[in-house]
């Protein structure tokens, strides 16, 4: 194709078509040509190839009609006046036409209104100046029963003597595309807002870390360094516990930064049971302020390919969520056990439990079963482990029932695969 022209070997292609079936591979790499706005070499001019390309023979346009009904894209050919002469069945069919005869001998105005006014000039236009018009992209939704984006290509049509005598078109439906750009476009820019809300909480934190670590200092020497009365320690011991919260909730705010930002893991064997009873170790002074009978049922070592730090804050997170929502008095039961592939580790307690609504919803940030607020905590512990656990290529699974206790079940890989390590 010259120019974006059809060229006289393009057009002989169609044309013997007519003659043989087996031209189809020709008459669909024809249609590609057009489509990319290639250039077919022409032959050596002959006299008897000169056929219009719109002679009227109904065998070529038959031939055409069958061979496009048969492509994804729309075809369709238009004469000097911009009325359709031919069609193929996905064109027809997308627009909401019962079959190509509903269109034939109709502009685009007479079909679908004032609207196309512009598209008849352009192709008026391209028909006076013989410019082809390649690739153009376009959003229908007027006319279409869903909204789609074509990538639109139309080239003039000639005669044996060089006259234009209509155009074919072809659009392809690049809605998928368009679909996917803008899904792209959309999660850079979350990516790019996640790294903003990330850089802040990080820098925040840092700054709230050291007033807060002054705070608590102060409240210690106080508090030991005369001997207060009762309400002195009372107020003394508030500010530490108060001050010890709000560390917490930085610590955490900067821990879901941290997550969210991808960071990677680093991958070494590890022994679960020794990290789970590190855990344990480190929450006893709170199952026992419950007075909590805590039972392992946990074989001697459970070797995994895992961050051992990060498995702790999520087991920590976890324990605390089993100590924080139980009864006085009650129990916490940790058994442990292995697939072939998998372990499973479940956390049993005896608390208030959780309904189903509630289940669907206990992962989300800032989400609070006490809405009374009641219990220390801020919502965050559950999200951080399943964020933690998931990044392990593990799970979390929630069985519940209100007043008879909850069950968290950590379903871990043995051998994690494709997962981004590397120390931080």
């Amino acid at each position: 194709m010259m120019n974006g022209l059809l060229s006289p070997r393009q057009l002989q292609v169609l044309q013997d078509c007519a003659k043989d079936p087996a031209s189809l591979q020709r008459i669909m790499a024809v249609i590609e040509d057009i489509q990319r706005g290639n250039s077919v070499p022409p032959p050596a001019f002959e006299h008897q190839a000169t056929t219009s390309a719109l002679d009227g023979n109904a065998r070529h346009f038959q031939l055409l009609q069958t061979i496009s009904d048969t492509v994804p894209d729309h075809i369709y050919v238009k004469d000097r006046q911009c009325r359709f002469i031919m069609v193929n069945r996905a064109a027809w069919q997308t627009w909401g036409f019962a079959g190509p005869e509903a269109m034939i001998g109709k502009t685009d105005i007479d079909l679908f209104g004032e609207t196309e006014r512009d598209t008849l000039e352009a192709e008026n236009q391209l028909m006076a100046t013989g410019q082809a018009s390649i690739n153009h992209e376009v959003y229908a939704h007027e006319y279409c029963a869903v909204p789609m984006w074509f990538l639109i290509s139309k080239m003039p049509l000639y005669d044996s003597n060089g006259h234009i005598t209509g155009l074919i078109g072809i659009n392809r439906n690049i809605t998928d595309r368009k679909e996917a750009e803008q899904h792209a476009l959309e999660l850079a820019a979350e990516r790019e807002r996640i790294q903003v809300l990330s850089d802040f909480i990080r820098d925040a934190s840092h700054e709230f870390r050291t007033p807060l670590s002054v705070i608590r200092a102060a409240a210690y020497l106080l508090k030991h360094m005369k001997e207060p009365d009762e309400h002195q320690l009372r107020q003394i011991t508030s500010i530490e516990t108060q001050a010890s919260s709000i560390l917490r909730l930085v610590e955490d705010l900067a821990t879901m930064a941290r997550l969210d930002s991808g960071a990677s893991l680093n991958l070494q064997p590890v022994d679960l049971t020794g990290i789970i009873r590190a855990v344990l170790y480190q929450h006893r002074e709170q199952a026992n302020a419950l007075d909590l009978h805590i039972t392992l049922d946990l074989p001697d070592r459970l070797m995994l390919d895992a961050d051992a730090e990060e498995l702790q804050l999520a087991f920590g997170r976890l324990l605390e969520n089993a100590i924080r929502y139980n009864r006085t008095g009650g129990s916490i039961y940790i058994h442990a056990d292995t697939a072939p592939e998998t372990c499973t580790v479940s956390i049993a307690d005896t608390g208030m439990g959780i309904t189903p609504d509630e289940i669907t919803s206990i992962f989300n940030r800032l989400y609070r079963k006490d809405q009374a607020r009641t219990t220390r905590g801020f919502g965050l512990g559950l999200p951080i482990a399943r964020q933690i656990i998931e990044q392990h290529q593990g799970h979390i699974e929630v069985i519940s029932k209100p007043d008879h206790g909850s069950t968290f079940l950590v379903v871990l890989p043995l051998n994690p695969s494709g997962i981004a390590e590397g120390a931080r």
